[in-house]
């Protein structure tokens, strides 16, 4: 690895300890996919879910995701926007056309602008968080699809 890469890797590591804790542990039992190109943020946003209590599963990009997608059913996918193979936007919009019982799907960006946000509201995502989100941010995203998903 890279030295590079390895002060990546401690950094997100050291941001995830520095954020305070959010336990929804009542859904640990949640099948959660992150979809992300940059193992930093895979890295990441998984040691903020896992702090959480929910161990996700992790893809590469688009194409990978609906391969996953064959063999587990997931409640929640965390969509990165851009990826190469097939980006977040076109893998949405290919889950919701196969799967009747599709996934909640939340983008996860760092583009945060009032136009990216419509866009993933309009190809059926749910929400736009940022990348680098706090695990409250995260937190409040799943106490509000888990009441979805309990209705």
């Amino acid at each position: 690895m890279k030295p590079f890469k390895k002060i990546q890797y401690k950094l997100a590591s050291f941001r995830v300890s520095l954020f305070g804790t959010y336990s929804i542990t009542s859904k640990s039992n949640l099948n959660v996919l992150v979809v992300d190109n940059e193992k930093i943020n895979q890295l990441f946003l998984s040691e903020q879910l896992k702090k959480i209590g929910i161990t996700p599963d992790i893809a590469n990009h688009g194409a990978e995701a609906l391969s996953m997608m064959a063999d587990q059913k997931y409640d929640i996918i965390f969509m990165d926007l851009e990826m190469p193979v097939m980006d977040g936007f076109e893998a949405t919009r290919k889950i919701k056309a196969l799967y009747s019982d599709s996934p909640v799907i939340v983008g996860y960006s760092s583009l945060q602008s009032e136009y990216h946000h419509h866009l993933c509201i309009q190809e059926g995502m749910v929400h736009l968080l940022p990348k680098k989100a706090t695990q409250e941010q995260i937190g409040v995203v799943l106490d509000k699809i888990y009441s979805m998903l309990s209705n």
